[in-house]
């Protein structure tokens, strides 16, 4: 018993690991639910590794940000994970001064079609945006 339970724990470290190095890098078409602007669609999230300033073996990966939505201004910024979780921050193209965090979840769903897609779901917080602030959520899909 106290073997298969050493063997059991040495493979949860493991998986625990692999895991934990996942790269979230690629498009994610969102949508999302704005305490200011209500809801938008086919918001487009773009995530590019920085492989400079990731530590994959560690489980800590970095990205540089850009975020498209339609009818508003764009955001640049930076991103980073660790396991399952994205931390962001982002300001606008436009006005600088517009700027937020979010921190976000993602997780692996698999389809009718035994496909697997990753799901993204943020909060984010915008302190200063339209002058009174923002705060949301949005839920994306990982497209490539």
């Amino acid at each position: 018993m106290r073997n298969s339970f050493k063997i059991l724990s040495i493979f949860v470290v493991l998986v625990t690991k692999f895991v934990a190095a996942q790269d979230f890098s690629g498009t994610w078409i969102c949508q999302e639910m704005d305490s200011h602007d209500g809801y938008l669609a086919k918001e487009t999230i773009t995530l590019t590794t920085n492989s400079a300033h990731s530590d994959a073996k560690n489980g800590n990966m970095s990205y540089d940000l850009k975020i498209n939505v339609p009818g508003l201004d764009g955001y640049t910024g930076v991103a980073v994970s660790n396991g399952n979780r994205v931390a962001l921050y982002f300001e606008g193209v436009k006005n600088p001064n517009d700027k937020g965090v979010g921190l976000a979840t993602v997780s692996q769903q698999v389809t009718g079609n035994n496909k697997y897609v990753q799901h993204l779901d943020k909060f984010f917080y915008e302190p200063v945006y339209a002058k009174t602030g923002s705060h949301g959520y949005g839920s994306c899909i990982k497209q490539s």
